[in-house]
């Protein structure tokens, strides 16, 4: 996974190119919409074309909750507690209203250390994992039991600069200049790819978490950050921190939402509320919300 990403990426013309991925490939189902007992005045239409057969659309629609497993440690803009646990805030927890929203359910979010996050799915405690899932790029990765829905969001590398700086714009800028990444990060691996292959003279400079990284670039005892596109969108976003993003996105990483295989129906569903959510653009308003687009 780590090298699997182009090495001629000191061009401003890059085009990037997202992770192929082999998993399971889905049935198409057509039954009529007098599935849904409980609908929602926003729903979908096109999930009056999915075949309930295993009953798992109607399982979620009856109960009028949507569980869903996710890690609220993870942060924003991900997913968030406030109100002392009582709400949640972030995209993905904007997502999950929409999904809910769709399906005619409201949102339940089941707390869950990430780690175990599959594994809960696996026993039942949640509908749903949304919570910084990339998509498994081997089938050998994948659980027997478990499918991955499209992406609703593709997280990138991004540089990240001061806001009076104008030396940076591109890759190819960062060459001799001192530039601070995340410890076992992709970009760590990155840049050590550049100046092994491309002898680009960067100094990284490695921190175990953000907010020492982005007080660096404050300080200017960095020249830039290589980090993702959802921690550099929130971080600049604090008038504090003084910075902002510039050039592409590089290298996207695919997030999914994982159901069990054996709620094919539910996993169609959702496939079918993502797709519909992009092309009306109800996804991209939520993603720019979060200066995530």
């Amino acid at each position: 996974m780590k090298n699997s990403y182009k090495l001629n990426i000191f061009s401003k013309n890059i085009t990037s190119k997202f992770i192929l991925i082999s998993a399971f490939t889905l049935s198409a189902f057509f039954i009529p919409a007098s599935c849904y007992s409980n609908t929602s005045n926003n729903q979908d239409i096109s999930l009056k074309n999915i075949v309930d057969a295993d009953g798992s659309l109607n399982r979620v629609s009856k109960s009028g909750v949507l569980r869903i497993g996710a890690d609220p440690n993870t942060g924003l803009p991900f997913i968030k507690r406030q109100n002392f646990g009582l709400t949640y805030k972030g995209f993905e927890f904007d997502i999950s209203k929409y999904l809910a929203d769709q399906l005619g359910c409201k949102v339940k979010i089941i707390p869950t250390n990430w780690d175990n996050l599959l594994s809960g799915l696996e026993n039942k405690k949640y509908d749903i994992v949304l919570n910084t899932l990339e998509k498994p790029e081997d089938n050998k990765q994948l659980s027997k039991n478990i499918g991955f829905s499209k992406s609703y969001y593709a997280n990138s590398q991004k540089i990240v600069i001061s806001k009076n700086s104008k030396k940076i714009r591109y890759l190819i800028d960062l060459k001799g200049k001192k530039v601070g990444v995340l410890n076992d990060s992709i970009a760590k691996v990155m840049i050590a790819e550049l100046n092994k292959i491309k002898h680009a003279g960067i100094t990284m400079v490695m921190y175990t978490n953000n907010q020492d990284l982005f007080n660096s670039l404050q300080k200017k005892l960095i020249d830039g950050i290589l980090t993702t596109n959802s921690i550099g969108a929130v971080s600049c976003q604090d008038e504090n921190n003084n910075c902002k993003q510039v050039g592409i996105s590089i290298f996207p990483k695919n997030y999914v939402i994982a159901v069990r295989k054996e709620d094919r129906a539910l996993l169609n569903g959702i496939d079918s509320i993502i797709g519909e959510g992009k092309k009306n653009n109800s996804i991209n308003k939520i993603l720019n919300k979060w200066n995530l687009q």
